[in-house]
């Protein structure tokens, strides 16, 4: 059976002064000493145990080797993060192409998924966050909704565009993952103190789902247009 210990601020596992008295733990730790008597109460640390150290979150699946998970500071995200918003709005001013298409093109006729899945991912972290504890499925639900969103903004452009090809909808997955991943690591850096590594790995995996949804459902309408299939 695995043990959950208890947990500080930044997930790891709080190392207590304890000691074992009969049948019952006495932790400093906490504020109640219920069955645990005077005497048994010490002041030397303990090492935890096994099931302790090794318990991970069941919610992160990690694809990034070990060698870089590692913390560099935080101009590590910092320089990253405004140099994306910088380009975004270059892109957006100057009107350059990008596979033959603005950067209006591919997100201003698609602007309210792109509002809808910016509200999914921040619904996440105040609503569905809190509640996953009693609702485990609430975050799948999430995550399910920002995909229909990246589905929807695909066939729209696909059917609102004659020249839309298999190129243009990576590049709008491309856009999409720093639209929500982007967004989702900038929440955890900013408002959970997540370490760079970390951002790093989450954002890989998220761009990794989108570009899989784009790749599969893409490449599927378009061709269903070239037929003549109303979509």
């Amino acid at each position: 059976m695995l043990i959950i210990p208890p947990m500080d601020e930044n997930g790891k596992p709080i190392i207590a002064s304890a000691e074992i008295c009969g049948n019952g733990l006495c932790n400093l730790n906490v504020e109640s000493y219920e069955n645990c008597p005077e005497d048994c109460i010490q002041e030397e640390n303990i090492e935890p145990t096994e099931a302790e150290t090794s318990y991970i979150p069941l919610s992160d699946t990690y694809i990034l080797p070990e060698s870089l998970q590692k913390d560099y500071g935080d101009m590590v995200f910092i320089i990253p993060f405004i140099t994306v918003i910088i380009v975004f709005v270059i892109l957006w001013i100057s009107k350059a192409t990008i596979a033959g298409k603005t950067l209006k093109d591919y997100l201003w006729p698609i602007k309210h998924y792109i509002i809808g899945a910016v509200l999914v991912v921040i619904s996440q972290y105040i609503i569905a966050l809190p509640l996953s504890s009693r609702y485990p499925l609430i975050l799948n639900f999430t995550q399910a909704l920002w995909i229909l969103m990246v589905i929807f903004s695909l066939i729209k452009l696909i059917k609102t565009n004659d020249k839309f090809t298999v190129i243009n909808a990576v590049i709008l997955g491309i856009l999409y993952s720093f639209i929500i991943h982007g967004l989702k690591i900038s929440i955890r850096y900013f408002f959970y103190d997540r370490p760079v590594w970390y951002l790093m790995d989450r954002f890989l995996y998220g761009a990794f789902l989108v570009m899989i949804t784009v790749l599969i459902i893409g490449p599927i309408f378009i061709y269903l247009k070239k037929k003549g299939a109303k979509i």
